[in-house]
């Protein structure tokens, strides 16, 4: 296992894109095995040794800063282990250091998505599982946690977890008991607050009645553990895709199309219509977005006060009809087709 101790070597390794002073620690470890972590993990834990968990430091809260102790680093538990297509989608088995990128390269490869999309592709895969991460498709396919069948997760002690979805659930009165390999368990009683009936938020740990234990590891932000692996759900590739950014002169216009695209998107999976409009995406862009982007794209119109992306997806039979749905659509809340952008 590479150890890394030399102030010119940790440096990057004591900064996230949080850009958050302060960082120093007294060694960076690079763990290639679930075992190799136990193994650092445990001997910390001795040692009374604060550790902190180092993904691809993409994050923008300061979470891979360093405030003394040891790093881990995940750089090298980079390998996906297996990609298997099945009859309506698929799943996956990658170590936590494998670079989202890469990992949606290679199940598109096989015809297949992994839906969660976080603003940057460069994160590790673990660190999306710890965040709960999502992005502009969580409209249509919700975060991470929707995709997570089973971590190997390593504890403070050195311990081992290997949860797999359903096997592991809280029981009525909200007392939770996983088992250990040791013979002994782990119980914990959860909180009774209630999570935010939203696709995206970040409000603590995750809790619902007689929860799956797996659940409480995915956005715990790596408090209770290390992750190591992950098997995720993967669903068929989309055969096309229709994008548009869309420019509205007023906020008000804005918002009722994206009140209707909401509309008309959730009323068609209640009905599960295949050709119906159904957007996958509808993110926002507010009219100081649009000013600093048209430092670099002229084409961004002077008179926009707002912006939306949207996607929707398409097949050969279903294209030129949504399209056509889409454009009236855009057409009835007054953005302009001629200055808006499109691509299929």
């Amino acid at each position: 296992m590479l150890i890394k101790s030399e102030p010119d070597e940790i440096q990057s390794f004591l900064a996230d894109a949080s850009n958050m002073p302060g960082g120093h620690a007294s060694r960076v470890v690079f763990p290639e095995s679930t075992e190799e972590v136990a193994r650092v993990l445990e001997a910390a834990t001795r040692e009374s040794m604060p550790v902190t968990v180092a993904g691809a430091g993409t994050g923008i809260v300061g979470g891979r800063v360093p405030l003394g102790g040891i790093v881990v680093a995940t750089d090298r538990l980079n390998r996906i282990k297996e990609i298997v297509k099945e009859e309506r989608g698929g799943r996956a088995v990658a170590e936590a250091g494998v670079r989202l990128a890469d990992f949606q390269s290679a199940v598109a490869v096989q015809g297949l998505l992994y839906p969660p999309d976080p603003t940057e592709w460069s994160c590790y895969l673990g660190g999306t599982v710890a965040t709960n991460a999502s992005g502009a498709r969580s409209f249509k396919y919700g975060a991470t946690r929707s995709y997570i069948e089973r971590l190997r997760v390593v504890l403070a002690t050195g311990e081992v977890l290997d949860l797999r979805r359903g096997e592991v659930r809280a029981d009525a009165s909200g007392l939770l008991s996983i088992p250990l390999a040791s013979r002994r368990s782990i119980e914990a009683q959860l909180p009774s607050y209630h999570m935010p009936q939203t696709r995206k938020h970040a409000s603590g740990y995750f809790v619902e009645p007689e929860m799956d234990a797996l659940d409480l590891f995915i956005g715990s932000e790596g408090t209770l553990g290390v992750i190591t692996e992950v098997e995720t759900k993967l669903l068929p590739q989309p055969e096309n895709v229709l994008s548009g950014v869309l420019f509205f002169k007023s906020e008000e216009s804005l918002l009722a199309f994206v009140r209707e695209a909401r509309s008309l998107s959730l009323a068609t999976r209640e009905r599960r219509e295949p050709r119906g409009m159904d957007a996958r995406a509808l993110e926002y862009f507010d009219s100081e977005a649009l000013k600093f982007l048209r430092r670099s794209y002229a084409l961004v119109p002077q008179w926009a006060s707002g912006a939306i992306f949207f996607e929707q997806e398409t097949t050969a039979a279903t294209e030129d009809e949504l399209m056509f749905a889409w454009l009236a659509l855009i057409e009835r809340h007054g953005a302009l087709v001629d200055d808006s952008w499109f691509a299929l």
